[in-house]
């Protein structure tokens, strides 16, 4: 079961990027609506690819090389 912060984060991350993008995309003129609307796609798109990438690699190779745990300090 999510925890209460991962559950906050999966709303806040549902519902805030539409009204978002609509507040950019309304500040400029009528004739660059079709570029911007692609330009956030092709970023949102973007951004996607690379998270899934980078989450991936930290739950497959994190935990079986130690890359995300502390260093320990040499024994004396």
């Amino acid at each position: 079961m999510p925890s209460p912060r991962t559950r906050l984060i999966g709303l806040g991350l549902g519902v805030m990027p539409t009204p978002s993008v609509n507040v950019v995309q309304s500040s400029f003129p009528e004739e660059q609506q079709g570029e911007i609307s692609g330009l956030s796609r092709s970023v949102s798109n973007l951004g996607s690819s690379l998270g899934t990438a980078v989450a991936g690699t930290n739950l497959v190779a994190g935990p079986t090389s130690g890359a995300l745990l502390p260093s320990k300090p040499p024994p004396t």
